[in-house]
């Protein structure tokens, strides 16, 4: 068979496969997924039908068709088992999906392992063979992208084509389109077309340009993270409470360091950078990379060990432990100098298997981030680790599947518990609420009632003399009542509790005096909000104040309570009456 026969013929059937799984996807989603009361059994078949199509279209062209074939149904059907035995944590299919994760885990099991099955098939030297596990690796990634990229710019002409017809009145390319399957199964027959032609001209569209570009960008990246490291003894690790977004910045920044030494080094000795700076900056870089992945595992721990575990917490440790095993690996390796290249590739292939492994436990009861995080947030609640108030009831009743509502069961049963009435009254209003919104903004009688004789007990009131009423603080919101408590666990510059009330009749319409309630927001700063008699006997709350001088009457400096507190304040007339609060008149729109 001729050259050009079997170009033409590889074209023509990557075309077809490629058609052929656009269509499929269009039937999955758009008819047969009314036909599937289970949703489970769907995510089965949409699962291992997604991954068969895309592993096979990654592996024609380095395999024949046949061998391409069964090893797609080898990486597809396991992957597929292993989400749809997950997604039964979850009542919803929609719930299951919208945490994200399985789905990370999902797209590593139906990626990572085509580089070994191409190899496996292909290389005399066995399936651990690294030089071509490189190459193939790197061809997918490349190849895959041109060949999206040519989907896109045929897409654009498409669209401009049909522009030009509807100049003249002709909408031959509109109504073809609006054949519902037809824009599904020409992307996969572009798609499938492109990968044809790329794999064709794999000598033209290859790696090598990407991997020298990269390692451009090694150096200077080297600098940065050198900056960073001798930066730490100076500046401290008071970033690092700044929550997962630090350790996940850090985990970043070793992902591209690994990156860059992977690529730095390429497939073989022969091919990996010369010269002092560069094999300085990958040895650095290798010696560097475990300090960083040392403080995004502390990032994540500081978070653990003050709120516990979370599923993305979990994750997060889980990717820590994986780029931890990377930097080790290649640290030691250039510590002992010999052959360090060589380690290195070799920890790339095994640490790849790794990778496989934790994204298949993450999809079975072993690594189950709902069960593991659910019984640990009822743990630190039961040893007072946590506070009723800290304690996620939302998350672990509505967000964490069945091992979540079984942990709420487990929550309702803890009569004995102290807090066990402000529990028992979070648990009512998470099951009532329909969004997260909601719960935080509205509260149940018995919360409205605890926190309101928890607030009068710890509120000053100036004059003295004067009595708070619990209905004046029933209707506030619940972030402004909650940010009043914490003003009052605030401590003054002049050491007094952070909030007082002060009695003060500012509006002559009204027969009783107006509560003006002062709380600290920060150690530099607090809050005015004001309570109104109104004609029914009840109180008006005032979010928001009017100030006479130029600044905002709303948030003041932090000798604001002790001002109110020593009694350095006056009334006057200023068309109505103002509070002279230090250099400011405050007064209530009527």
């Amino acid at each position: 068979m001729s050259t050009d026969t079997i170009t033409n013929r590889n074209r023509l059937l990557l075309a077809l496969i490629g058609g052929f799984a656009g269509y499929s996807f269009w039937f999955l989603f758009e008819v047969l997924e009314d036909f599937f009361s289970n949703s489970h059994v769907f995510l089965l078949i949409a699962a291992a039908t997604f991954g068969f199509f895309g592993s096979l279209m990654a592996l024609f062209g380095q395999l024949k068709l046949g061998r391409a074939a069964l090893s797609a149904v080898v990486v597809a059907v396991p992957s597929a088992l292993l989400l749809f035995w997950a997604s039964f944590r979850f009542v919803e299919m929609e719930e299951f999906l919208e945490t994200g994760l399985p789905l990370i885990a999902y797209s590593v099991l139906i990626t990572i392992p085509l580089p070994f099955l191409i190899t496996a098939q292909s290389a005399k030297e066995g399936w651990r063979y690294y030089p071509a596990l490189f190459d193939h690796a790197w061809n997918i990634v490349v190849r895959y992208a041109a060949a999206w990229l040519f989907v896109g710019i045929f897409w654009a002409v498409v669209m401009l084509c049909n522009a030009l017809f509807n100049i003249v009145g002709l909408t031959t390319i509109e109504d073809l389109l609006d054949i519902d399957w037809v824009p599904f199964a020409l992307t996969g027959g572009i798609l499938g077309l492109a990968i044809a032609v790329v794999n064709e001209l794999s000598d033209y569209v290859s790696p090598f340009l990407i991997l020298r570009l990269l390692r451009l960008l090694l150096p200077a990246f080297v600098v940065v993270v050198a900056v960073f490291v001798l930066a730490l003894p100076l500046q401290g690790l008071s970033g690092l409470f700044a929550g997962l977004s630090a350790a996940a910045t850090l985990l970043a920044i070793a992902v591209a360091a690994v990156t860059l030494v992977s690529t730095a080094l390429e497939k073989e000795d022969a091919d990996a950078v010369e010269g002092f700076v560069m094999l300085g900056s990958v040895r650095l870089l290798s010696l560097m990379t475990p300090i960083i992945v040392a403080l995004a595992g502390y990032a994540v721990w500081l978070r653990v060990d003050q709120y516990g575990w979370t599923p993305d917490r979990l994750a997060l440790a889980t990717v820590v432990v994986l780029m931890q095993t990377y930097a080790v690996a290649y640290a030691v390796s250039v510590i002992l100098r010999h052959n360090w290249m060589i380690h290195i590739r070799r920890a790339n292939t095994y640490i790849a298997l790794l990778l496989i492994a934790l994204a298949a436990l993450w999809l079975t009861p072993v690594l189950n981030p709902e069960r593991i995080s659910t019984n640990n947030q009822i743990a630190r609640f039961e040893a007072g680790r946590t506070d009723v108030e800290t304690l996620d009831v939302w998350a672990i009743g509505r967000e964490w599947g069945h091992a979540g509502a079984a942990g709420l069961r487990r929550l309702e049963a803890m009569t004995d518990h102290p807090q066990s009435e402000q529990l028992q009254a979070k648990i009512t209003r998470v099951t009532e609420a329909s969004n997260r919104y909601e719960l935080e903004n509205t509260r149940t009688t018995t919360e409205i009632n605890l926190s309101t004789r928890e607030l009068l007990q710890i509120l000053a009131v100036r004059p003295e003399s004067a009595v708070l009423k619990e209905e004046m603080f029933a209707r506030l919101p619940s972030n402004t009542l909650n940010a009043i408590m914490d003003g009052c666990g605030r401590t003054t510059p002049e050491g007094h509790s952070g909030c007082v009330a002060l009695f003060v009749d500012l509006l002559p319409a009204t027969t009783d005096p107006e509560v003006i309630v002062a709380y600290m927001t920060g150690s530099q700063s607090a809050r005015l909000v004001a309570f109104v008699p109104t004609e029914n006997g009840g109180y008006e709350f005032k979010q928001y104040l009017s100030d006479l001088s130029d600044s905002s009457s709303n948030y003041r400096g932090a000798d604001t309570v002790d001002a109110i507190l020593a009694g350095r304040f006056a009334t006057g007339p200023a068309e109505i009456q103002v509070l002279r609060l230090l250099d400011s008149s405050i007064f209530i729109q009527p």
